[in-house]
């Protein structure tokens, strides 16, 4: 986008110098016909003159907005998010109750879930109140929230709805929820949403205003004591506190206790790479910035030793896509997905890579992947949200 709209900058400003050579004076010399002088005015005219000037100036004012725009769309990027449905035999059954929840087909899409809220409560759709409510990813920080280390996260434009009117009781709701349309979200914090949003939901119908804060460790209390997963605050933090465009950083202060020295080196190390991360981040160097993603997942496969086989063949693919800028796993790595970071212009050769030659790698595993939803292309999210 960026490209197309410098190009078409470049092509106004060389139209517009064109047009004020062109318009250099006014009146063309007298032609003699018959003993007759005839003054051609017309295209080199006063009138046309100004005229051109004046178009003149709203062209390069145009390509200046083209510029602008262009400034502002050159630096983004396309996150490749590859799903895997490595479902292993042990998964509790409230996950996969929640995983079968997320991939009923539901549509992402407000104006059906107000509709649903509306039919189910007898009130208008206008009255329903909608909570979005984002899923997470996590460049940089892998393994160290719950060992107290510093974090880096985002959230990304797909996740839940949770449509919503107050009950009659006055204390719970009536409500319709569900999953961005097709999207196996594993690896993605798609338990902390939908926790998320029933919070929001449930203190919007009852007039309650909680903190980021407090909300945070109240769905720490719904994972770990009433879901059962041991997990740390990194989704639920990611979810609140995430803004638009910006990569959120988290220091989750603890105490380090390593059993063995390479996780020890992937702690210190992972922790190094965060701030190193979010300076390149921040000066917009994107190729250290993906450069450190991959190191990143490097370390979580070699020195804290978590994966499984087909996360860790997904990883050694997409280091050899092309545009590829950096990638590793999105969440622990046993199960789920791999996320990467890509050059916008090369997001369909990547992608056409990434399929072909997981394929040829796990070709059972990629014959159950829903077609067309191998690879997802989305961008970054705001935090969850009532609109």
């Amino acid at each position: 986008m960026g490209a197309t709209l410098m190009a078409l900058t470049s092509v106004l400003l060389s139209a517009a110098i064109a047009a004020m050579i062109s318009s250099k004076y006014t009146v063309k010399n007298p032609i003699f016909i018959d003993n007759t002088t005839i003054t051609t005015y017309g295209a080199h005219g006063d009138f046309t003159l100004s005229l051109k000037y004046v178009t003149l100036l709203l062209v390069f004012l145009f390509a200046f907005a083209c510029h602008a725009l262009s400034i502002r769309f050159i630096n983004r990027f396309n996150h490749l998010i590859i799903f895997i449905n490595t479902h292993s035999a042990d998964s509790s059954a409230i996950v996969e109750c929640m995983a079968d929840l997320l991939e009923r087909g539901f549509a992402f899409n407000i104006h059906r879930v107000r509709k649903g809220v509306a039919e189910m409560s007898g009130v208008d759709a206008g009255e329903v109140r909608v909570v979005v409510s984002p899923y997470r990813i996590c460049p940089l920080g892998a393994h160290i929230d719950h060992q107290g280390g510093t974090v880096a996260a985002m959230t990304i434009n797909k996740g839940i709805l949770l449509g919503f009117v107050p009950s009659g009781d006055g204390q719970g709701i009536i409500g319709f929820i569900c999953g961005s349309d097709d999207l196996d979200s594993s690896g993605l914090s798609s338990s902390a949403a939908v926790g998320i949003s029933y919070l929001l939901a449930l203190e919007s119908a009852n007039k309650l205003t909680m903190t980021p804060t407090e909300n945070i460790e109240l769905d720490r209390v719904i994972e770990n004591e009433y879901l059962g997963v041991r997990n740390g605050i990194l989704d639920q933090s990611a979810i609140l506190l995430s803004s638009h465009g910006c990569l959120t950083r988290m220091n989750c202060k603890g105490i380090l206790q390593p059993d063995q020295a390479r996780r020890a080196e992937h702690y210190f190390s992972e922790n190094r790479r965060v701030i190193e991360g979010l300076n390149a981040w921040a000066s917009g160097d994107l190729q250290e910035f993906g450069r450190l993603i991959s190191a990143s997942g490097l370390s979580s496969i070699q020195n804290y030793e978590c994966g499984c086989e087909p996360l860790i063949q997904l990883y050694e693919v997409l280091m050899k896509a092309p545009g590829v800028l950096g990638a590793r796993f999105s969440g622990a790595g046993f199960r789920g997905c791999c996320i990467a970071f890509v050059d916008a212009d090369l997001v369909t050769d990547a992608t056409t890579f990434v399929k072909h030659e997981y394929q040829k790698l796990q070709p059972k595993l990629s014959s159950q992947l829903k077609n067309g939803m191998a690879v997802l292309i989305c961008e970054a999210g705001d935090s969850a949200h009532i609109i």
